[in-house]
């Protein structure tokens, strides 16, 4: 609200209604500054979690291990589908 009242003045031709949009303004202004600060941003607070949840042992389960993947792009086969051409490569290794 207080974005929206800021821009009004300087939008509109009539200067009470300028006046009054100003006012609002400040008024929305003062009333976000009186509103409680907050102690830690979201991100911090999932930050701890996480460092807890690593400190606990807990961490090893949300964690997904891939293989690494190379793909022979010499060799690559297509297949023609109803919806297009498909292209297949072959699986060159597979490492951890």
């Amino acid at each position: 609200m207080e974005k929206r009242n800021r821009r009004l003045p300087n939008n509109s031709l009539d200067p009470d209604n300028r006046r009054i949009a100003a006012a609002q303004a400040d008024e929305w202004h003062k009333r976000k500054e009186s509103l409680p600060k907050p102690e830690r941003s979201v991100i911090e607070k999932k930050l701890e979690k996480y460092v807890e949840k690593i400190e606990n042992g807990d961490i090893i389960y949300d964690i997904q291990y891939y293989r690494k993947v190379e793909l022979d792009n010499s060799s690559v086969v297509t297949f023609t589908t109803k919806y297009g051409n498909i292209g297949v490569k072959k699986i060159l290794t597979i490492t951890d």
